[in-house]
């Protein structure tokens, strides 16, 4: 795949918790920010995403497409939701030298590049090629979309930001900045193959601006009971103070 240059992102229903070309706003002091007023509610409440889920492959996708809008139709979290979580996060795969060298490129923080996973977003077995994917992000990351046939014509996927409804487009090399919550990612129709490389925005960032979003940490924490790895705080246990939990759903069921 080739690179270029990181540009602003292409936006539509621009809305999601926070959204902005943190990568362009680091190279070339630009970029936008948008925080939306409007963001789903469960009876007359905040989504609180240790409690709620808009489901995933299976419910709210099948691999192909979304099946339907989530606004208003979040759930409460099962353990099944803390494993599709920790399986959902097992397609993205640890960053290899050719991830390492793009985001080089990009002058991505050394730290935080070590720490980049990769999501591969079609192929030619319709079993495996997951044209859609939802995600649980835990911390605040930035993402960067890379297309196998790009084009500056077309947008190649789309992040829908579920507690709000919205979309953003991506296009080759263009960048988004999200905060916690779950997100769905769709190739578009006429894009074959496109990866998604993602990096935690570190608390240690030496960027002040940008250290007023990240929230991350380099060490990383794993849920005794579902295996989700986090770059958050876990609670641990309060009774043995040894392992810790991504939820008390978690933590109800590892003690049942």
């Amino acid at each position: 795949m080739e690179s270029s240059a990181a540009e602003p992102s292409a936006a539509s229903e621009l809305s999601s918790n926070v959204v902005f070309d943190s990568e362009a706003m680091r190279q070339h002091g630009d970029g936008s920010a948008v925080v939306s007023n409007s963001i789903d509610t469960v009876d007359g409440e905040p989504i609180d995403w240790s409690k709620h889920t808009y489901g995933g492959r299976g419910t709210l996708h099948d691999g192909e497409r979304v099946l339907y809008d989530p606004r208003g139709r979040a759930e409460a979290c099962t353990f099944a939701t803390m494993q599709r979580r920790a399986e959902e996060q097992r397609l993205w795969a640890p960053g290899g030298d050719a991830a390492r060298g793009l985001l080089e490129q990009l002058r991505v923080e050394p730290q935080a590049a070590a720490l980049a996973t990769v999501l591969p977003l079609g192929n030619s077995d319709r079993r495996t090629r997951n044209r859609v994917v939802t995600a649980y992000l835990d911390t605040s990351y930035t993402l960067v979309c890379f297309s196998a046939n790009p084009s500056q014509e077309r947008n190649d996927l789309s992040i829908i930001c579920l507690a709000r409804g919205a979309t953003v487009d991506l296009k080759h090399t263009h960048m988004a900045c999200l905060s916690p919550g779950e997100y769905a990612f769709a190739l578009h129709d006429d894009v074959q193959k496109a990866m998604m490389i993602r990096w935690p925005e570190l608390r240690s960032h030496p960027d002040p601006q940008l250290r007023a979003y990240a929230a991350a940490s380099r060490k990383q924490r794993t849920c005794a009971a579902c295996g989700q790895v986090w770059h958050q705080t876990m609670r641990r246990c309060a009774a043995c103070n040894e392992v810790a939990y991504c939820s008390p759903v978690c933590q109800r069921h590892h003690w049942s």
